[in-house]
């Protein structure tokens, strides 16, 4: 029932604070846990003190700031086609690549207040960084995923986290 959904995720959300971790064990203090220390996975009053601190920056006017800012890179994602196009003709681009680089660029400026341009600098750290942090198809985080719904306080008190230091520590 959509309506019944809609009641418990948004309209009493608050009332649901504890769940079931995810990633790590909720109790452990570890502070090299990086999931278990997100909204999702912190239960009680440390949920209700994180979500008063973020709602603010949630705001119908700071949204509609994101908003513009998305327009913005839009805009300079059609200047960039338009101005490889002039040159040659036509554009090839691989579009997945494409457009995973316009959201890093839209994230890094509305989340971090960062101006990237991954989309004109190839090697750029930000992007680089959070696609190494994104792959989850390698062996070792596959096994670390799998480690931590099965023993989330032995990961936790191991301080093992499901992505690499060199992610972690930029």
């Amino acid at each position: 029932d959509p309506e019944l959904i809609k009641k418990f995720a948004v309209k009493d959300f608050d009332h649901f604070v504890d769940r079931r971790p995810v990633f790590g064990d909720n109790a452990n203090q570890n502070s090299n846990v990086l999931f278990s220390k997100t909204l999702v996975g912190m239960t009680d009053q440390k949920w209700r003190d994180m979500r008063a601190t973020l709602s603010p920056a949630f705001t119908g006017s700071k949204m509609r700031a994101m908003f513009d800012l998305m327009t913005e890179y839009t805009g300079q994602m059609i200047d960039i086609v338009r101005s490889e196009a002039t040159g040659t003709g036509y554009v090839d681009h691989e579009l997945k690549d494409f457009f995973t680089r316009i959201a890093n660029d839209i994230i890094a400026t509305c989340a971090f207040g960062l101006k990237v341009e991954s989309v004109q600098d190839r090697d750029n750290e930000f992007y680089t960084m959070g696609k190494k942090m994104m792959n989850f198809n390698r062996l070792i985080i596959l096994l670390r995923v799998f480690a931590f719904r099965f023993f989330p306080g032995i990961m936790g008190k191991l301080g093992v986290d499901i992505v690499d230091r060199e992610q972690l520590q930029y």
